[in-house]
Parts: C-alpha cells; structure tokens; sequence
C-alpha cells in the first residue's frame, strides 16, 4: 500500500516510431532521461534512465505538483547527442497509477530550406510559401507533433553576386519580407510577401542555436509591364524622373506633357505652342520639369501642378533635341539643326544662350552635365554632349552666365557610322555611357583627370543581336546600364562588374523604343514611339 503521500507515476516510451511519420521518439534514440521535480523530494529532485527497448517504468512522485523533463540522446544511459526534450508540469493524484504522455521537441541541427516559386515575375505582388526542413544531430526529420526546442530565425538581406563599387540597396529597404521570422515548430506557415518592387535578388537565411546556417536566394524575374497612352493618337519620346516621383515624358504626337504615377495614374499637359514637337526631358534642380520643343525651337518648363512656361531659344530654328540639369542653375540642351550646344537659366529667363560645334552639320543630339575631379587646366564643371551626324562627342566647359558664350568646345571622333545617340554619367561623377545606334554598341568611358576635355571612350560593349539599334540610355542603383535597342524590341542591360551583355525582349513588336529613365523606385520606365503606349522594367 501506498503512502498517501506518494503516488506511482508510469512513464511509457514507443521505441517502434519510424521516421516520416509523427513521433515523440526518433529511430535513433537509445535512452531517455527524466528528471522529476517536485517539492516533497528531499532534494526537490529525482532522475531516472531508461534504456531501450524498456518500455515503460514507474517511479513513486510525492503527490501534488510536479514537473516531469524528457530528454532523449542516441547512446545508452542518457550519454551521447541530444536529440529532443519535452517537459510537463501536472498535479500527480494519489491513490491511483498516473499515467503521462510526453510530446517532444526536436533540436534542431540542420535545416534545408526551398521557395514554392523562387523567382516569380518581377514587379507583382506575391506570398511564395517558404518549405523549411528540420533535423537533428542524426539527420531525423523532425515532423511532429513537438516542435523546435532551438526557434529557427529566418532572414532576408539584399544580394547582388557582382556589386558595383557603390550600391544603395539595403535589407531594410527589401521591397520583400519574411513571416513569420522566427519558426518554433515543423508545422509553421512561413513565407516571402514581395511587393513586387525592384529587387536584383535577395538572400533567405536560416539561423539558430546550434543550428548549421542555411541560405538559398529569391530572384524575381525581369518583368515587362506596358499600358497605353490614356490619349488616343499619342505617342512617348522620351522621359524621365520627377522630383514629385511620378515619370515625366513629352508626347509628340499629342503636343502634351504627360506624367504617371506607379500606379500608372497618367495626367496630360497640353504645351500652349501649337505642334510644338515636345522632345527631351528632365528634372530641373528648382524643382520643375524641363522639356525641349524641338519644332518651335523653344524650351519649355513646368511645375509639378501643371504650370507651363515657354522660352525660345536664342538661335533660330535651332532644333532642341535632349536636355539636361547642368547643376549651375541652368538647363543645358542640343540644338540638332542648329549645331549648337544652349542653356537656359532656371531662374531668370534672359540669361540664354548658345555655343556652336566646331564641326559644320554635327547634328547635336545627346547630353549629360558632369564635374571632373581634380586640379589642373582641364578641371571645372563639363557639359558632354553627342553629334549623332558626325559621329563625334563633345565637352563644352561651364562658368558664369555672361562668360559662357565666349568658351569654346571641342569634340572627338567615334567609330564611323557610329550616329551616337544618348550619353549618360553616373552618380559618382566617373563613368560615362554612350549610345551608338550605328555601330549597334555601347561605349563606356571615364571622366577622371588625363581625359582632357574630352571623355575616355575606350570600352565598346557589341549587342547580342546585330544591327540593334542603342538609342535611350540610363544608369540603375547598381550602376549597371540600361539601354532601348529601337530595331529589334529589345532592352539591354551592360553589368558593370562583369561586362556582361544581357537583352530583354518586349511583350510586343514594332514597338519604336527610344527614352528610358530609372524612377525613383529603381524600376525602369521606357517609351515606345510607335505604339502609344509606356512599358516598365522591374527587375
């Protein structure tokens, strides 16, 4: 008979589990120990081990509250690894034989992680269901119905295999999160919510206490969106990024200036110059956007609310062709058919004026504004422009606004044919990028001191696919460029780390793709002049 102070308490243990199915003890374990506590032990403790194939044994526990630790190892007499524990605090009744049940939780050593869909289309939003795999020291899949005695943390962090030498990706800028971020069981939902912004790729990593590290990457695929023009007869030239982070771009046809949202919300600005012929755009440092009329040979602005103002250019028929912020308060354009590279203050409308090529008939065409580095003859500020008849470029230097018309430019040879298109700088002020539509290449070349007044043209880049047509050009946030190839409906992209070449091709044909420009969000918009319609790259 029984003290009334002890009751018997029989702990049972199914050695028979086999794996794949849910289990408290795995194939591999050889004992379990248990470790009782409770207040009527002297000690306030007692142990007990218990070998395989023993399957069950029954110790005497002071009745009241107790509180039972399970941990099983794969070596006899509670020696070895740990492979799971579960604990169990109950209120041990006298007068009859207590039976427990046990669920353990696993320790977790390994995982193996895999995405149901690891590279969805980029730039729609998507749960991808993340499928995580636990097991122990002995390689036990861990299926239940305990769960993880060590949480796994899952992490995602932005990854780029070939970075540039600056990047403004972060984690905590991921258009991508993971939930839940920490698993505390093999029965856990987890999942990467992408919103379906920009993202090159990223990496998911599992962590935990003694838990082997595991990662695998999510890449969303470069995904082409096109909407159309909300004006019949319409068509986009060029565009480019506003301060208000909507894309600004000029219509001709449609004699507009029009802007949209990511949302693709799209307003339209008639410019007051009938058949003005709206072409290059650009974002000014006072906070409007800047546009050229070729046709009416004027420069127009206009506020973020709508507000257009007209200047005319100082030489005649000039023709303005693609303009640019100069970051001297002025915007900087190329007369096409005048042959002249011309400004135009920001803030007081009479200070204008023009610098004629020294090749007769160049046909001005691309511009970008820069600052070279250094001291010397040739240090100061530099507009760099493109003749796309001559197949030259040029540098023109920049001061105050009553001197600028006596400073001369000088302008140097591409490869023949090349009909250069647009040229861009990047935001380190370093590297420029040229289009040669001709030569159905891109040139990259430097800005540093030792160019001269020129640029450093060195590099060609050759298209994948011959007689392509390079015409838009823009930098992403990895300073990789990004260009529009106009014969063939295709977007390229040259890696700046690794040179490579890679071409998108567009969800339609005959599309005319000229302007592209990178918003704010680091998606790239493109215009297509053929067919009244925009087209965004997500990436």
């Amino acid at each position: 008979m029984q003290p009334a102070t002890e009751a018997p308490v029989q702990l049972t243990f199914d050695w028979s589990r086999k794996r794949g199915k849910p289990h408290t003890i795995v194939p591999t374990a050889l004992s379990a120990s248990v470790l009782i506590q409770s207040p009527g032990f002297a000690s306030g403790s007692f142990q007990v081990v218990v070998n395989r194939p023993r399957a069950s044994v029954t110790v005497d526990v002071p009745v009241g509250a107790a509180t039972f630790t399970v941990t099983m190892f794969d070596g006899y007499n509670g020696d070895g690894t740990k492979l799971s524990r579960g604990s169990l605090t109950t209120n041990v009744v006298g007068g009859k034989v207590n039976k427990l049940k046990f669920v353990l939780d696993g320790f977790v050593a390994t995982v193996t992680l895999a995405l149901a869909n690891p590279t969805p289309a980029a730039g729609k939003a998507a749960t991808i269901r993340i499928v995580v795999s636990a097991f122990d020291a002995d390689g036990n899949l861990i299926v239940g119905p305990g769960g993880y005695d060590n949480p796994v943390h899952l992490t995602l962090s932005a990854f780029d295999p070939a970075p540039a030498s600056s990047s403004s990706s972060s984690s905590s800028a991921l258009p991508a999160s993971v939930v839940p971020e920490v698993l505390n069981g093999p029965h856990a939902r987890a999942a990467i919510v992408y919103t379906g912004g920009t993202l090159f790729s990223a990496k998911l990593t599992a962590t935990g206490t003694g838990v082997t590290k595991k990662s695998i990457f999510f890449v969303p695929v470069p995904t082409i969106y096109e909407a159309s023009l909300k004006t019949p007869g319409a068509e986009a030239q060029w565009i480019a990024p506003g301060y208000d982070g909507r894309m600004w771009f000029t219509e001709y046809p449609g004699n507009a200036v029009g802007a949209i949202t990511s949302a693709g919300v799209e307003t339209d600005y008639p410019i007051p110059t009938s058949a003005a012929g709206p072409n290059g755009i650009a974002a000014g440092a006072n906070g409007d956007v800047w546009f050229t009329e070729f046709s009416a040979s004027k420069i127009g602005s206009i506020t973020t609310g709508g507000t257009i103002a007209e200047f005319a250019t100082k030489l005649a028929s000039d023709g303005p062709m693609l303009i640019t912020d100069g970051g001297d308060g002025n915007v900087w354009y190329t007369g096409f058919t005048g042959n002249d590279i011309g400004f135009q203050s920001e803030t007081v409308p009479a200070n204008l004026g023009d610098i004629l090529s020294p090749t007769g008939g160049s046909g001005p065409f691309g511009i970008a504004a820069n600052v070279i580095p250094g001291s010397g003859s040739y240090s100061g500020n530099k507009v760099y422009f493109t003749e796309n008849t001559s197949s030259r470029y040029g540098a023109v230097w920049q001061a105050t606004a009553s001197s600028k018309e006596a400073l001369k430019d000088g302008d140097a040879a591409l490869t023949v044919g090349a009909n250069v298109k647009q040229i861009v700088v990047d935001a380190s002020r370093s590297i420029a990028w040229v289009a040669e539509s001709g030569a159905s290449g891109i040139r990259k070349g430097s800005t540093k001191k030792g160019c001269g007044v020129f640029l450093c043209l060195t590099t060609f880049y050759a298209t994948p696919t011959a007689n392509a047509g390079p015409t838009g050009a823009a930098i992403d946030l990895d300073g990789n460029l990004w260009f529009t190839e106009a014969n063939v409906d295709k977007i390229g992209e040259v890696n700046l780390a690794s040179g490579v070449v890679t071409e998108y091709p567009m969800p339609s044909a005959g599309d005319g793709l000229q302007g592209i420009a990178m918003a704010l969000d680091g998606s790239l918009w493109i215009t297509e002049t053929k067919t009244g319609r925009l087209a965004r790259l997500v990436y």
